[in-house]
């Protein structure tokens, strides 16, 4: 924390450790915070406590196989358009079995050469739709050697793109999930009459899939993937 703290000197940062003791330093622009991140609960309970989107996070926890998952599968959606995920250490779990004690047979650095080559990914720790919103985010995946011989780094740069969720029920026991991806690009002129032409088409789009779906249930879950482009005052 005290690196980043000079190294980026106009920054607000966040720690996570989960030994209270360790925490050295404060600062009216560091915050740390005492955590588990080990536990899925108490990661999703962190982002729904911290509400923040980030333009750098950093994985140099526990390095062990379900831990690095965990924390890419609930982190990265907390990253600002086209911020940066790292994983430091990202080999450990396959080189060190002390970091891979339940022998798991799919770690974050396959998730992610997966994800690269587009292959079908498969996971206990992470759901299909998880997954298909991470491969959907996700810009550039670039592999580095660390420092040390047996040591390697990743850095997963998000997509720029808008993601809205809108959950509607129909009745007490249906609902319907509707995306909107529009097209990605590096810096993207969004100008006011194009969001308000994005808002009402994503009207129509609700209007239209409650029209053609009025019976979707909520416990089969179905999933739209509209482009902008479709939407034509």
């Amino acid at each position: 924390l005290a690196s980043f703290y000079f190294y980026f000197p106009k920054s607000n940062l966040i720690g996570v450790d989960n030994n209270p003791f360790r925490i050295r330093y404060k600062s009216n622009r560091v915050r740390v915070i005492y955590a588990d991140i080990s536990s899925n609960t108490i990661l999703k309970n962190l982002s729904y406590h911290l509400n923040k989107k980030f333009d750098l996070i950093i994985d140099d926890c526990s390095h062990k196989l379900i831990d690095q998952i965990l924390c890419f599968k609930e982190n990265f959606k907390n990253l600002k358009n086209n911020g940066i995920y790292v994983v430091e250490d990202l080999n450990f779990p396959e080189i060190h079995p002390m970091y891979n004690p339940t022998k798991e047979t799919t770690d974050l650095k396959m998730i992610l050469k997966q994800i690269q080559r587009k292959d079908k990914i498969s996971s206990k720790l992470i759901l299909d739709s998880e997954i298909e919103l991470i491969k959907d985010s996700i810009k550039e995946i670039n592999f580095y050697k660390g420092i040390g011989e047996n040591s390697e780094i990743v850095f997963i740069k998000k997509k720029w793109c808008i993601f809205v969720y809108f959950l509607k029920e129909f009745s007490k026991n249906s609902s319907f999930l509707l995306r909107i991806i529009p097209p990605v690009a590096e810096n993207p002129p969004i100008e006011p009459s194009d969001l308000i032409t994005l808002w009402h088409g994503i009207a129509k789009g609700i209007l239209f899939c409650a029209h053609i779906f009025p019976t979707c249930r909520g416990d089969n879950l179905n999933f739209f993937a509209i482009s902008p482009y479709d939407f034509v005052l």
